[in-house]
């Protein structure tokens, strides 16, 4: 049995939403597979906006502070420790 996978990141306005994905596949000869899934998109605690800092984030919602913390969750996303990827 063949096995795949695939990633899909909603986009921004799609919060609090459902949002159908379709996706097909096939392998080689075999018969085409199709199908549909309803996903339920989480709505974010608090969205990074532009300008946001960490510092001002720490200070308004009372974030973590712990700088390695923050870079073992978020460590790919922070290529640059001075912004935030909004």
């Amino acid at each position: 049995a063949a096995r795949a996978r695939f990633s899909w990141v909603p986009r921004r306005g799609d919060e609090g939403s459902q949002v159908t994905v379709c996706f097909r596949a096939s392998y080689g000869d075999a018969a085409e597979l199709a199908a549909c899934r309803v996903l339920d998109v989480q709505r974010c605690s608090y969205c990074v906006r532009e300008g946001d800092t960490l510092v001002t984030l720490m200070k308004t919602y009372g974030f973590d502070s712990d700088w390695l913390r923050l870079w073992l969750h978020n460590g790919a996303a922070l290529t640059d420790p001075d912004l935030l990827p909004a």
